[in-house]
């Protein structure tokens, strides 16, 4: 609903006289407060992607976590605001895979790999992924490659991407992130990496 909406049943008027909101200003105001869906300037947003890392940098999720689990995370910052619209994963390996792999590492995951988005200082699971199956699953907006036809028992190379609509708005503030947690042997994989896409107004 928009100020051209308005009928005499449901003016809005102002003031302490009862005056009707009509002047341009005010139809900029009603428009804002009716729209269900505010258009923000595309000049004054910003879209980037970046790698989720460890505290050292490190983007590299191949590694070791059976142990010490190890945490990458994302977020914005002290005095930032990102707008996260998807999440990308892709990983790789040289050997042959199956739906219950993870890559080609037989039998997928033992503790799994842990996808989480922290809002305000709370933890909340977005998925726990064991197998490939659970892969192409979540991230399904992705294709496998490297084989002769694509399927994955040819293929070494899965990119997908979870989709969140709405969008995850995370307040750099209030110390909001997306990690992910290698909580298995994954030095068998050739790479593991993982990506956030954002909007952020500048």
């Amino acid at each position: 609903m928009s100020f051209s909406d308005l009928t005499p049943e449901n003016t809005i008027e102002g003031g302490t006289d009862g005056t009707i909101i009509g002047n341009l200003g005010d139809r900029l105001k009603v428009d804002a407060a009716f729209s269900q869906n505010p258009q923000v300037p595309a000049e004054v947003l910003h879209h980037t992607i970046v790698f989720l890392a460890t505290s050292g940098g490190s983007n590299v999720m191949s590694i070791n976590g059976s142990v010490t689990p190890v945490e990458f995370f994302a977020g914005p910052g002290a005095g930032k605001v990102w707008y996260v619209d998807s999440i990308g994963f892709e990983f790789s390996d040289s050997g042959a895979s199956k739906a219950a792999d993870w890559a080609a590492i037989n039998l997928g995951l033992t503790n799994g790999f842990l996808i989480e988005s922290t809002i305000n200082s709370v933890d909340r699971t977005i998925v726990n992924l064991k197998t490939n199956r659970g892969v192409v699953t979540s991230f399904h907006s992705g294709a496998f490659s490297g084989g002769a036809s694509g399927f994955i028992t040819d293929s070494n190379f899965y990119s997908g991407i979870l989709n969140l609509d709405p969008n995850m708005t995370l307040i750099g503030d209030d110390g909001d992130m997306i990690k992910a947690t290698v909580r298995d042997d994954l030095t068998g994989l050739v790479s593991q990496q993982m990506i956030i896409h954002y909007w952020e107004v500048i």
